[in-house]
């Protein structure tokens, strides 16, 4: 332990630690969407900002690197008398001791103040754990190209290149370092998952523990008056690094066909249901607290809809009974409201056979029936918001529509609403 205690006393990322924590803390509390007090957001929020853990942690692995190479005949080697792949490996489990504990020590600040408010449910560190694994493949991986191609600028090199892995590889594939927020409450980390993050990371930490007599194996690389690399350490790092090979060459393959996270099925104990105050709504237990906020809300809405439909409203988060639509959570009180109000609207049906056209005016009319009753419910402020994705602007429409009488508004809602349930053919 002498060793490992020694590499801990002089790790640059506890030095560093300070601003790590400010980035993390500040990307968590001021950049990300709303999370606080909902444990499934909460617990994908600790894993977004993880950037800055691969970066630093990438830099400073690769940097240790660089000066293991300098200092292959230091007191510190003589008198532990160890195999190199042995020192090379206490240094990586140094390393990632350091990234992973602050890391760690970090995350528990904003599940303090989501426990804070006694949500429903708990928090779900698999996902945090998920990304500690990628985190040290990430730390070892950088510690080995530091040994291997020690130079000014491996540092720099190494951690651009963590910050790619970071920004190009989907968030959603078991790849990827971080959790994306959106829909994390209807979805569970696969199995597969975790067998290539742990194989991944093994790969990364048996690469780095063979680095160090990889390179005295370059012909030129041995320092003066090192000693003869022995026959036993020079096949423990050949099957140390023959292996390190082997699980990278299996699991990026199989890693990028893999998803990191697969539907949540509802079931009685996940899923909890209110009719009390008026129409039914569904949400997972983990959103419960959200459930007399949001039967205000439908209850509000059913006085406007059923004036212009007789439709069945079917209020219920995504994933629950569909995949695709449902109320999002955690995207604030609009996203709710979309939520509500497309669950309380006639489905949109897609018909194959229709022309551009005759879908053209379907999407129009759902537009403008979901605006004017989110007008009706929420005030024109609505009318100030992004309908570039629908290729279609209701907001003029809809202005000259409030003008008119109560009447003629629910008399143009329901011509609306019947253009957006209508049979195929049929617009």
């Amino acid at each position: 332990m002498t060793v490992f205690s020694a590499e801990i006393r002089r790790g640059m990322l506890l030095r560093w630690s300070p601003l790590i924590a400010a980035a993390y803390l500040g990307i968590i509390f001021f950049l990300l969407d709303p999370w606080r007090g909902l444990w499934p957001e909460t617990s994908a929020a600790v894993t977004q900002p993880v950037v800055v853990f691969v970066i630093a942690g990438a830099m400073t692995a690769s940097c240790r690197g660089v000066k293991a190479s300098e200092e292959e005949n230091s007191d510190i080697f003589r008198v532990a008398a160890r195999a190199d792949w042995k020192i090379d490996l206490i240094r990586t489990a140094a390393l990632c001791t350091e990234a992973v504990g602050i890391y760690a020590a970090l995350a528990v600040v904003p599940f303090l103040g989501t426990a804070v408010e006694n949500p429903p449910g708990s928090p779900r560190i698999s996902l945090w754990l998920l990304s500690a694994l990628g985190l040290i493949c990430v730390v070892s991986l950088s510690y080995a190209v530091g040994r291997l191609a020690p130079a000014r600028f491996t540092s720099l090199v190494a951690g651009v290149l963590s910050y790619c892995l970071v920004a190009f590889i989907p968030p959603d594939s078991a790849l990827g370092l971080w959790v994306p927020a959106l829909t994390i409450v209807d979805r569970t980390p696969t199995d597969s998952a975790f067998v290539v993050k742990a194989l991944l990371a093994a790969a990364g930490v048996l690469l780095s523990s063979s680095s160090g007599t990889a390179r005295k194996a370059m012909p030129g690389r041995r320092p003066r008056g090192q000693n003869s690399i022995s026959a036993t350490s020079r096949r423990v790092s050949c099957v140390l690094a023959a292996t390190s090979a082997a699980c990278l060459v299996f699991t990026v393959p199989l890693g990028s066909g893999t998803a990191m996270l697969e539907a949540r099925a509802p079931d009685a104990d996940s899923v909890v249901c209110d009719d009390s105050s008026g129409p039914k709504i569904c949400f997972w237990k983990d959103h419960a607290s959200l459930l007399p906020q949001v039967a205000s809300m439908a209850q509000h809405l059913e006085k406007v809809t059923a004036a212009i439909t007789s439709h069945r409203a079917v209020y219920a988060e995504k994933g629950i009974d569909s995949q695709d639509e449902g109320i999002e959570v955690g995207y604030g009180g609009s996203a709710i409201w979309t939520g509500l109000i497309n669950g309380a609207l006639p489905p949109f049906h897609v018909c194959p056979a229709e022309s551009q056209v005759q879908l053209e005016k379907r999407v129009a009319a759902s537009t403008l029936a979901a605006t004017w009753v989110e007008v009706k419910v929420r005030g024109k402020s609505v009318l100030q918001g992004d309908y570039e994705y629908t290729g279609f602007d209701p907001t003029p429409e809809v202005k000259k529509l409030l003008k008119s009488s109560e009447s003629e508004q629910k008399a143009q809602a329901i011509q609306w609403v019947d253009v957006i349930s209508a049979k195929c053919g049929k617009v």
